[in-house]
């Protein structure tokens, strides 16, 4: 049996992420940290067998987080913030040539969190 040359088939996969952080210290006995980041996850699984098919899927985060420190005294500190965040989910999308339906799609899902 011999393989066909036109035959293919792989899976990929990858992060992207982006962070910015900023300290600042306002007084002797204030100080903040703030951290902006974003990220995003993909996987992409694909075919070339008799067709070219595709399945892609990711995960897409964003956050705001604050935090500061207060020094009433050298014995006493007290530590607030925050933190906003967003989160995407595309669970997949299915591609199949040669079809009624070419693309297939899941549907999405999102969800934010805030902490205090």
């Amino acid at each position: 049996m011999t393989k066909p040359e036109n035959i293919s088939s792989g899976l990929e996969w990858g992060n992207n992420l982006l962070a910015i952080r900023w300290n600042h210290i306002f007084g002797k006995r204030l100080f903040t940290n703030t951290t902006f980041y974003t990220s995003k996850y993909d996987y992409y699984l694909h075919t070339n067998y008799e067709a070219k098919n595709s399945w892609n899927s990711n995960l897409t985060g964003s956050a705001l987080k604050s935090e500061c420190t207060w020094y009433l005294t050298p014995r006493q500190t007290v530590k607030f913030g925050f933190s906003l965040g967003g989160y995407f989910f595309n669970p997949g999308n299915l591609t199949i040539a040669d079809s009624l339906v070419s693309t297939h799609r899941i549907s999405q899902a999102n969800s934010a969190e805030l902490i205090f």
